[in-house]
């Protein structure tokens, strides 16, 4: 360790918490609760409870578990410059910058130590594409967005939706740091590390979010490289709903030239309203329809059946009766085949009849000699 890094630590350690801190927080807190829609899940990628193991820019993803799916989390950039020598390890998950919380929390450190100038900047990508429909209502801190002599800490951060690229609602900056522009904030004075005064904190209010595309640049590109910020817990939404396919039919053993009827139920288990719910039911051969209860919402041509929006706890049927033909085949399968909510134990469309949201009444006729 040479002597502008110790002097460095030595000064990121010094001051006091202020009580900035806990206006900050209360701020934070504030934008996450007014943001909240009741048709949609809080979920939380806590770090407190994660690990990133082995730490350093040897391992430059993880994929943690939150809500029954995947976030992918990778640096990119210049990972040559990510700091790999103790105490500050990058990536890693410390508490070495607490944001003025107490007690500490763990956060993802975001630290550089860069010998090539020429490109002083890593990236982070937070990928929430695994949630179908993307997540919505994004919001996390930054700590120790500041300016240390030379060294001026530059953060921007972008959202990626499936409507496209998208700059923060909000943003709010510490004392220590300023707004450049919608999604920039940079570095003006020292913080120390158990102050708020770096704080940065950033709000996307929009839906269909995949992804947060933060990059960390050193403005200064002749000045020493060693500097760091961290990501504190990132919240979000997503909207889940557990969607169930129930199939029977009133006479499993008919006389061929005789109707049966199906009565397909289609349930919501939540926590959140189902959306976008579409289920395929189509005729095969040894059935030939004749009426169904759907009011429109079944296309007996497609077997498409449109249920659009279906509330936490409600179900919804659908009756189809059909005439049983001499010969089959008979097999009648009802599916969910879309949905913009996600479900965490089952997948639209992939045909698994061991999901949930997949049924089959089988029937065995009887034909007439």
């Amino acid at each position: 360790m040479n002597s502008s890094r110790v002097h460095s630590l030595i000064q990121h350690s010094s001051g006091s918490r202020r009580a900035k801190a806990a206006l900050t927080v209360f701020i934070a807190l504030f934008f996450m609760l007014f943001s909240y829609n009741a048709h949609s899940t809080p979920l939380l990628l806590d770090w407190d409870n994660q690990t990133w193991a082995p730490p350093g820019n040897t391992n430059l993803s993880e994929t943690f578990n939150v809500g029954g799916r995947d976030i992918v989390v990778t640096f990119g950039g210049n990972v040559a410059g990510l700091d790999v020598s103790p105490p500050v390890v990058s990536p890693q998950l410390d508490n070495t910058n607490t944001g003025g919380l107490l007690p500490p929390e763990l956060s993802l450190v975001v630290g550089t130590d860069y010998l090539d100038l020429s490109n002083p900047q890593v990236t982070v990508t937070l990928d929430f594409s695994a949630y179908r429909g993307g997540v919505s209502n994004v919001s996390f801190t930054l700590f120790d967005v500041d300016q240390f002599g030379a060294f001026i800490d530059e953060v921007s951060v972008t959202a990626q939706t499936t409507a496209g690229v998208v700059d923060p609602t909000s943003l709010i900056a510490g004392s220590d740091n300023v707004v450049l522009n919608a999604n920039t904030v940079s570095g003006t004075a020292n913080s120390p590390p158990n102050s708020a005064d770096g704080n940065a904190t950033y709000v996307f209010a929009q839906s269909g979010i995949t992804q947060i595309n933060l990059t960390y640049r050193n403005t200064t590109p002749n000045a020493p490289g060693f500097q760091w910020i961290n990501i504190h817990d990132v919240a979000f939404e997503a909207v889940q709903a557990d969607i169930s396919v129930v199939k029977d039919v009133d006479n499993a053993t008919p006389t061929a030239g005789t109707n049966v009827v199906y009565t397909i139920t289609v349930a919501n288990d939540g926590p959140d309203e189902g959306t976008g719910l579409e289920v395929t039911d189509r005729l095969p051969a040894g059935l030939t329809y004749v009426s169904d209860t759907g009011g429109g919402a079944y296309d007996n041509t497609t077997g498409l059946w449109t249920i659009g929006n279906l509330a936490n706890g409600a179900n919804v049927t659908l009756q189809i009766t059909a005439l049983v033909n001499a010969t089959g085949p008979y097999d009648n399968v009802a599916e969910l085949t879309a949905a913009t909510s996600d479900d965490i134990d089952s997948t639209p469309g992939n045909n698994d009849p061991t999901e949930d949201d997949q049924d089959n009444a089988v029937i065995v006729p009887t034909v007439p000699a």
